[in-house]
């Protein structure tokens, strides 16, 4: 535009001074300037169309089901395919990989977790008890769910204790103003053994069976495939590892937030020792007793709901839950036995002297 109202300005000044043949001169100048700036014109569209397409293609907004790998880089699960979201998921899997799938779960499909009363509801017929968790919040400001024999003698950090009581009683007290700063913590509760009325609701609210399914095959029910967690914090669990892969998607209330030590530096900074801790690191908040697990640098990932981390076996994690109401499901898979002795050799040290896990 700014070209063309030159070139108008150029005729007219040519028209009053100038001969016939310096304006046909002059109109052609015009020309080759407008031609030129539209030129320009196309190709910054063109290239603005590129650049977009690109970006499109590397880092899409939030599709059905993406990933994004835990240290910040992109990762993407592409497209609605069963086919192809399976290979994607099985990628990760087989790398022994974390990954997270934001909005994996549609909004929809999670009203129901929204309140207690519909699980109040659906639960009324079953009577079994379950183990709840209970700890004491401390100077922290958030209750530390401990095992009493993995925290240091000097340490301050809270334990927990377990009592048994109908969901029913839990569901009543757990979101109730704290006394004397008590957490009630229903944590690992066996779905399958103890809330079986609750399996219709999780099997609508899961994700696509193409991500569970190749995460891996359901062990056997002893194994309790299918976990339930629900409280209100702020609360953490103690630093561990699962042997069993583990898909956990938070469905209602607040956020979960995951720090994550790969295998490697899981043996080497976490002070492993598997007959004194099992599957527990004593590595806790109070570090000075801990000097070399300031080397272990975890990768985090925070859930909100509708999202889900696959958590793969060896990798400890600790994970923080805030201070609203907060439900997630556990869905836990059976890793291939090949990729489990090829980790156990190299988290205890086999293939080398790297491991200073003790197993």
């Amino acid at each position: 535009h700014l070209f063309s109202v030159t070139c108008c300005k150029m005729s007219k000044k040519h028209t009053a001074d100038n001969s016939r043949r310096e304006l046909s001169e002059s109109i052609w100048d015009c020309t080759i300037l407008s031609l030129g700036s539209i030129l320009i014109v196309a190709l910054a569209v063109f290239f603005a169309q590129i650049s977009s397409l690109f970006s499109t293609l590397q880092y899409p907004s939030r599709p059905l089901s993406s990933a994004i790998d835990i240290r910040g880089v992109n990762r993407l699960i592409v497209g609605e395919d069963p086919k192809i979201l399976g290979r994607a998921v099985a990628e990760f899997v087989d790398r022994n990989e974390p990954f997270v799938c934001r909005s994996c779960i549609e909004a929809k499909k999670l009203e129901f977790w929204n309140r207690d009363e519909n699980l109040g509801e659906v639960v009324s017929n079953d009577t079994a008890a379950v183990s709840i968790r209970i700890s004491q919040s401390k100077d922290s400001g958030k209750a530390i769910f401990a095992r009493k024999s993995d925290i240091s003698p000097n340490s301050e950090e809270s334990v927990y204790s377990e009592q048994k009581m109908s969901f029913h009683d839990f569901l009543r007290v757990y979101d109730q103003p704290l006394e004397n700063d008590i957490h009630y913590y229903g944590a690992q509760i066996n779905v399958v053994e103890s809330l079986p009325s609750l399996m219709p609701k999780i099997k609508a609210s899961a994700p696509s069976a193409a991500i569970l399914n190749a995460v891996g095959p359901t062990p056997s029910a002893k194994h309790r495939p299918l976990t339930l967690y629900i409280g209100k914090g702020p609360l953490t669990t103690q630093t561990h590892y699962d042997s069993l892969e583990n898909l956990v998607c938070v469905v209602a209330g607040g956020t979960k937030t995951f720090d994550l030590y790969d295998p490697a530096s899981s043996s080497l900074w976490l002070y492993v020792d598997r007959p004194k801790h099992g599957n527990a690191s004593p590595v806790t908040t109070d570090n000075n007793n801990f000097p070399l697990s300031k080397f272990a640098i975890p990768s985090t990932a925070t859930l909100h709901p509708g999202d889900c981390l696959y958590v793969p076996v060896y990798w400890y994690h600790s994970v923080l839950t805030s201070a609203h109401r907060t439900i997630s499901i556990n869905w836990w898979k059976r890793p291939d036995h090949h990729k489990m002795s090829v980790l156990e050799k190299l988290f205890c040290g086999r293939e080398g002297e790297l491991s200073r896990a003790k197993c």
